[in-house]
């Protein structure tokens, strides 16, 4: 069976648990939640996303990672898909889906639940794979589900709505994936700037808590635009470490 996440966090937490053989893991990280989305996976927009938000960005791991599943799903290899409600593993597996649905591979999903109630008393929210302890991933197995010829069609059409929308950005409101506008995020940084300065860092790490699956990369990225746009301003630098506030 091959395993399909797409962050290497994700992937990452999958191999140590233990679950499956390390090749058998296979990593779509292609942030497909932002950026231009009608160009292949490995065109230049797309490569450029990945080495923004990654830090490198190598063609050849993509096209590894692609030919290993187009060869699962034609050698009729079942195909497991981990994702949960980050943009960026919805958006890869509607986009997985566009890509297997030509096959007749069987295809399943573990959606990571919203909340996972551990005793009367202690509830724990999760956003991404990552951040689930590597030795409870195998537990999330009941929630395997197998998808059908229709709901892998299903999520071809939403694949198609959003390129035809073509958004700077895509989200999750009210649980479905849509287009929005590139500073759509933005009310979730400015929560925490005021006109006193604060670390940069600091406030960066208070907004991915806010689990919308969102990665620090994006706000660091939406800070340096609000500079640019006179909302946000560098107070000053200490150490190394930038001290931002409001500029108005």
């Amino acid at each position: 069976m091959t395993e399909v996440l797409f962050r290497y966090d994700d992937a990452k937490s999958l191999e140590i648990s233990g679950v499956c053989e390390k090749n058998k893991i296979v990593c779509l990280e292609l942030f497909l939640d932002i950026g231009d989305i009608k160009e292949p996976a490995d065109g230049k927009e797309r490569m450029s996303v990945i080495e923004t938000m990654n830090g490198h960005a190598d063609i050849n791991d993509i096209h590894d990672s692609i030919e290993h599943i187009i060869k699962a799903a034609e050698g009729g290899e079942s195909i497991r898909i981990w994702y949960g409600k980050a943009p960026y593993a919805m958006c890869g597996f509607c986009r997985l889906c566009s890509m297997l649905e030509p096959y007749n591979a069987d295809v399943s999903t573990v959606r990571l639940p919203d909340f996972v109630q551990v005793n009367d008393e202690l509830i724990i929210s999760h956003s991404v794979w990552g951040e689930v302890d590597s030795n409870e991933i195998k537990s999330f197995l009941k929630y395997e589900k197998k998808l059908t010829k229709q709901e892998i069609r299903s999520e071809l059409y939403r694949w198609r709505e959003l390129v035809n929308d073509n958004s700077p950005l895509r989200a999750v409101v009210n649980g479905r994936l849509i287009g929005v506008p590139e500073n759509f995020y933005d009310f979730v940084l400015l929560k925490y700037v005021t006109h006193e300065p604060k670390d940069e860092m600091m406030i960066v790490g208070s907004a991915v808590g806010n689990e919308l699956g969102i990665s620090d990369c994006w706000y660091s990225r939406r800070i340096d635009c609000l500079i640019a746009e006179g909302i946000i301003k560098t107070a000053f630098i200490k150490a190394g470490r930038r001290y931002i506030c409001l500029a108005v």
